[in-house]
């Protein structure tokens, strides 16, 4: 059932899906039953569904293995719904990886990323399976949403690399961590290069972890804001 909202609408139609992808809407086709004949060949965007489903599921179990929140099935429905969305989009065309281009795709049933963290995020290809992640300088009060005693916030950066090609499901894993004090003055926060195995499409994790006054971390799922912010090919 479609839902009405500030962006239109979103969700199936009779026939039609609509949904949208970096601010501009699409409707594709709402894939129906079949029967399948024998030597029969999966159309186009049945060989995509199964791309994003194979490689989604597989790139999702890898993330749920570097945060602290259990995942349950909605965030693997996600990813694949995203996958399956941006990949459909943008799969034939010169698809530099970009946080700008792929939206976000949220890891975490209870968070946002983007009400956590109010800055803006740069992802770069820099060849050979290297993945840049271009952070801001930021003032930690007043652009980080954190829980009450935060003493230090940790930025977690994972990227993962597949050639969506092979049985070997994920070709490279990467990940950072990088801990700053939470303090109302301006924090340069550094470029990170996570080296990954070169493949053919590249997907960049952020999550955001804190550390309070007792020296134990928050667990709560409504403090760890995680999302899938990049997708894309790599060089």
């Amino acid at each position: 059932m479609a839902k009405v909202t500030d962006q239109g609408l979103s969700g199936a139609v009779g026939n039609l899906v609509y949904y949208t992808l970096n601010g501009k809407k699409y409707v594709r086709a709402k894939p129906g039953k079949r029967k399948k004949k024998k030597g029969d060949k999966p159309n186009e965007y049945q060989a995509i569904f199964g791309k994003a489903s194979r490689y989604g599921s597989a790139i999702t179990k890898e993330l749920s293995n570097h945060f602290l929140f259990r995942f349950g099935l909605a965030p693997y429905n996600r990813m694949r719904g995203w996958i399956r969305d941006v990949y459909a989009v943008q799969y034939k065309l010169t698809w530099e990886i970009s946080a700008m281009n792929s939206g976000m795709c949220q890891l975490s049933n209870e968070t946002d990323l983007r009400d956590y963290f109010k800055a803006t995020i740069e992802v770069q290809d820099r060849g050979k399976g290297d993945i840049a992640i271009v952070l801001p300088v930021i003032n930690p009060v007043l652009q980080l949403k954190v829980p009450a005693h935060t003493k230090k916030v940790n930025i977690k950066m994972i990227a993962i690399s597949s050639d969506f090609k092979s049985k070997t499901l994920i070709s490279g894993m990467a990940s950072e961590n990088y801990v700053f004090e939470y303090k109302n003055k301006l924090t340069t926060l550094p470029e990170s290069i996570l080296h990954t195995k070169q493949g053919d499409i590249a997907i960049v994790a952020i999550g955001l972890e804190y550390e309070m006054a007792d020296g134990l971390y928050n667990q709560e799922t409504r403090w760890l804001p995680a999302a899938a912010v990049a997708i894309g090919k790599m060089g």
